[in-house]
């Protein structure tokens, strides 16, 4: 809804994506919770309906060394964002290196993109629909490389 809306209203677009970042920070406090205290039960039928299982146990184990780059890295990119709020919830990962790691990461996707709706506008748009998981990968990569950096 960001692009369209932005698109549409160009000086409404940090707006949006405040809006998108409040709601994303929302749902993953929520994902959180029911990842730190319902895995077993209502977790675990998320995790099936989206067919995620395989990944989940990959995520639990990433956890234990990359907890803070893992949340910062998925929130950019196109890895499904509830199975990081359920893992991390889940895994006991700290809440507060959760919610800075969601908010630095989901605010950078969604204000990066507004940023660009109200500098190109249309063009923009069609340029991110058509390659925003390529650039959001690269991105990653980026991240991937200064946190084993950090690491030396």
């Amino acid at each position: 809804m960001l692009i369209p809306m932005s698109v549409a209203r160009p000086r409404r677009a940090l707006y949006y994506a405040g809006v998108c970042l409040a709601a994303s920070i929302a749902g993953a406090g929520i994902g959180y919770w029911l990842g730190a205290a319902a895995m077993d039960s209502v977790g675990q039928q998320i995790v099936a309906l989206y067919g995620l299982q395989e990944k989940l146990e990959q995520m639990f184990l990433w956890y234990k060394d990359w907890d803070a780059w893992i949340v910062m890295i998925a929130g950019f990119t196109p890895i499904p964002y509830k199975l990081i709020t359920l893992s991390a919830g889940a895994a006991h990962v700290d809440l507060g290196v959760f919610f800075l790691a969601s908010i630095l990461s989901r605010g950078a996707r969604f204000f990066l993109v507004a940023g660009l709706l109200m500098a190109w506008g249309e063009r923009a748009a069609h340029f991110i629909e058509r390659h925003f998981d390529t650039l959001t990968l690269i991105f990653a990569a980026l991240l991937v490389g200064v946190a084993l950096l950090s690491l030396h």
